[in-house]
């Protein structure tokens, strides 16, 4: 627990040391978050717009086979 390390401190040099690793640690913890959110945002935008490319899809298909006739 980090309150547990803040009272142990004995120098301001440990407090320091103390505050590098909290703020590594929350800087990790944020870039997986944003990591996490991010793949969730592509997998989510990927099967919202699928629907619409296969509807495009279709009426591209259905044209090209209107002017080959």
């Amino acid at each position: 627990d980090v309150s547990k390390e803040l009272f142990a401190c004995r120098t301001a040099r440990d407090v320091f040391s103390l505050q590098s690793r909290v703020m590594q640690m929350n800087m990790e913890r944020m870039l997986g978050s944003i990591s996490r959110f991010s793949n969730s945002w592509c997998t989510m935008t990927a099967e919202a717009s699928e629907p619409i490319s296969d509807s495009i899809n279709d009426a591209a298909h259905r044209l090209t086979k209107a002017f080959t006739e």
